[in-house]
Order: structure tokens, then sequence, then C-alpha cells
């Protein structure tokens, strides 16, 4: 779902009543690039992404994404990098498929205020052509939170090259990332696969990562009916974790596994983490129980 930049006098009811604190909001509004006015061109082994400038605190990227027209059946690299030292900050592979593909960062990157950053994509098969358009329209610029400076490129082989040379006139809305503001619990995904496990025997061990940012209290992890979960430093397994860190932490791995009691059929539900004053973040698990056999010769 689209979200819209938050305003200031919004920003103020959301922590007064802890509402879509940890929503996504993405810069680009994850408009439909297909029909935006890009067309195919480029070259093999290129780089096309932006430069911004992050203009608030407590600002945190969590997923990054790309959309090319003619790529869908080719993966694409995204990477952010950092503008001063130049350093990759988070790295994602997205693809194949169309359409806007997210990966979401296994720990959230915090944006420092008024700090720079790049936004890349990469692609290496010479089939597969950026998108571009002529005229950069004002809601292909973000402004605000997320502030677009320029269009930034490189040419190589390597997603790693950190894109020096500038483009004018054009505008490559390709790449994309979610972020969060204020305080926030993030898990590092949204849906956990635990398998498939016999009657009787603990399913296979899953693991994800749980951050913090800004808590003003300690979180409750819970799991659904025939899974259980425990921190990854710990041996003992139960139907609850207790987080008792507060402010910004992580990140801190969660394991979670179907339980030996589960009978036969589809497990399903939800991880549910709750912190006092911040929206209930939810990852989705689903696996199966077989039930068991008589086998005959």
């Amino acid at each position: 779902m689209i979200k819209g930049l938050l305003s200031a006098a919004l920003m103020l009811c959301v922590l007064v009543f802890a509402g879509a604190l940890s929503a996504q909001t993405y810069p680009l509004q994850q408009q439909n690039v297909a029909t935006a006015g890009f067309n195919s061109g480029g070259v093999a082994n290129c780089q096309r992404g932006w430069r911004f400038q992050c203009n608030a605190s407590g600002v945190s990227v969590t997923r990054l994404g790309c959309w090319y027209p003619d790529g869908a059946s080719q993966a694409k690299t995204v990477t952010l990098f950092d503008w001063t030292t130049q350093a990759i900050l988070a790295q994602v592979t997205c693809g194949p498929g169309s359409g806007w593909q997210f990966t979401d960062l296994a720990s959230p990157i915090a944006l420092a205020n008024g700090a720079q950053y790049v936004i890349q994509g990469h692609t290496t098969t010479s089939s597969y052509y950026f998108g571009t358009i002529a005229s950069v329209g004002q809601s292909w610029a973000p402004t605000g939170t997320i502030q677009y400076l320029d269009m930034r490129y490189s040419n190589g082989s390597s997603p790693n090259t950190f894109p020096t040379s500038t483009l004018s006139n054009y505008q490559y809305g390709i790449v994309d990332f979610g972020y969060t503001t204020g305080p926030s619990i993030y898990a590092s995904t949204s849906t956990l696969n635990l398998g498939t496990t016999p009657q009787g025997t603990a399913g296979s061990t899953v693991s994800y990562n749980v951050n913090g940012y800004q808590t003003p209290a300690g979180t409750t992890i819970t799991a659904p009916t025939n899974v259980e979960i425990k921190l990854s430093s710990s041996s003992t397994w139960g139907s609850t974790v207790n987080i008792s860190n507060t402010g910004t932490w992580g990140p801190i791995s969660i394991d979670a596994r179907i339980t030996a009691s589960a009978t036969g059929g589809v497990v399903s539900g939800n991880i549910t983490h709750v912190c006092t004053g911040l929206n209930q973040v939810d990852v989705a698990v689903n696996g199966t129980v077989t039930g068991p056999t008589i086998l005959t010769s």
C-alpha cells in the first residue's frame, strides 16, 4: 500500500497515539514504472540510481527494491552506499520477476539526520536495460524526510563500484527503499516457513532477527499454537520470549520450530512482537506435520 510522507503535525499525533509507527514508507511512492514514461536503454554492467539526503532523526532503512521494466527474468542487485565514506551499508538481490520487488534487510540501517546516501541498482546482462525518463517529475524526486539530490551512475561488472558520475536531465526511478520513522520494532522477515516434520518430532530450527528503535519498554514475543520459540543464544524452548532491552537495540536472533506435540496437519499463525505504546509486529509462520503411517512390504 502506498504510504505518503508523514507531515510534522501528523507525526506528533502518531507519537501520542502510537499509530503506524512501524509502517513502511517509500520515497518514490512505489509508482508503476511501466506506465510512468520509462523506456529501454543503456548498456550492460551498469549501475543507475540516485543520491539523497536524510532530513530527520529516527529514520531506519528496512528494505531495498527495484523495478526494471525489461528485466523480469534477471536477478538484480540493489546497494545502499554512504555518500561520504563510499562504504556499502546494505546490499540485496531482487528477482527474477516483474513489478516492484523488495528484499527485507536482516538488520535495519539507521540514517543520520543531514547525511547523504546513494541507492543503486545493478544489472549484468546486456539484454536487460534500465528504465529512463527524459524529465524529472516532482513525483519521482522526493522532498521532505528523504530529499532527492541527483542521479548517479557507474559502468562496471561489480555492483560494489561506487557511482562517482552524475547524470543530468534523467530520472532513474527504478530503485527505491522502505523506511520507518520514530520508535518501532522491526523483524527481518514477515513470513517464516517452518518446513515439514513427522508427528512426535520437533521441527527444524528456523531463525530471524528482531531490532528495536527507541522502544519505550520491553518486548514480548509470543508463538502461536504448535510453535515454540527461544533466543538463539538460549537452549530453552517455550511459548514466549521476553526482551528487556529499551531504546535502540539488536539485532537479536530468534529461533522458531514446530513443537513435538503438534498433531498432523497444517501449522499456521503469527509470532507476535508486542511493546507497550508501539504497533504489534507479526511474523506469519507456516509448516506441516505428517501423521503416523503404517508401512507394509
